[in-house]
């Protein structure tokens, strides 16, 4: 993360183009009701105007029991912008990720259909274009040779999530 004090102060702008969670024609689809600002019948201790935060906290905890906690402050910019900060567990900026967090990866994958019968192996940078524009199907096979290839015992703990999921669906008897 960007270490200079204007960074610590206003966070990091990103662009809804960059945004490749959710597909958005306006950042303000973010907040409730795209309320980004306070008004006086929200918060009489809050003076009108000031920004509403979205605040998303992400905590895990390392092997030796060593846990970690960050959040994450998004505050609205424009409709093609929001600035994004990194606060510790008390509220203040954070210059270094913990360890942990920084080693944590996050995904978001909405749902799809349409898995094409051949799919070209992409960058992460073009995966998450796919995924931002909605055809998580197109990239489904990069993610799992990801995984793959990762270390042997992430596969094993997927193969084993999978089927769970699927083992119920087993003892199903269609017909009568």
């Amino acid at each position: 993360m960007n270490k200079s004090k204007a960074a610590l102060r206003t966070g990091v702008p990103v662009s809804r183009k960059d945004f490749t969670a959710i597909l958005l024609r306006e950042m303000n689809l973010l907040w409730t009701g795209r309320a980004t600002a306070y008004s006086r019948e929200d918060d009489p201790n809050i003076k009108p105007g000031q920004p509403k935060l979205v605040m998303i906290g992400v905590e895990g905890k390392e092997s030796g029991d060593v846990s970690w906690h960050v959040n994450v402050a998004i505050r609205y910019s424009s409709h093609e912008q929001i600035y994004i900060k990194l606060l510790d567990k008390e509220g203040n900026p954070l210059t270094e990720l913990p360890e942990g967090a920084a080693r944590t990866r996050v995904v978001h994958i909405p749902p799809f259909s349409g898995i094409g019968a051949e799919e070209t192996k992409y960058d992460h940078g073009y995966q998450n274009l796919l995924i931002g524009q909605g055809k998580p199907g197109d990239i489904l096979r990069n993610l799992l040779l990801e995984i793959y290839q990762e270390t042997a015992e992430s596969w094993k703990l997927l193969k084993k999530d999978v089927e769970k999921l699927l083992l119920p669906m087993s003892s199903l008897t269609i017909g009568s």
